[in-house]
């Protein structure tokens, strides 16, 4: 079984990715950035994870760097999109652009 989920790097996301690695389904991940709790997870499943560093702001060149690279000849059978972009303090001190940015990652 392979997935595909956005968001892995905390949280839901990578709960959700270390308990579909233990039941043995490959994972086809991207966060923004890389930590050590995906890099444990590289090293306990080397063959299962496949990473993929990309920020999902960038819409621009997300058909390109996603489906023609990164799973490009792959069969997902199953998606989640976790990815999210949350700021403490929008009630208090409304952003315009991190108010933008939610809403294209969300």
């Amino acid at each position: 079984m392979n997935i595909f989920i956005t968001g892995i790097s905390k949280g839901l996301g990578l709960l959700a990715c270390s308990k579909m690695l233990e039941k043995g389904w490959c994972v086809y991940g991207i966060s923004r950035s890389k930590n050590n709790e995906i890099d444990k997870l590289i090293n306990k499943y080397p063959e299962k994870l496949i990473w993929y560093k990309y920020d999902l702001n960038n819409t621009i060149d997300l058909k390109n760097d996603i489906s023609n690279n990164f799973l490009k000849n792959v069969k997902i059978d199953g998606f989640l999109n976790n990815a999210a972009y949350a700021y403490d303090d929008i009630i208090t001190n409304l952003n315009t652009n991190s108010l933008n940015t939610m809403f294209t990652v969300n």
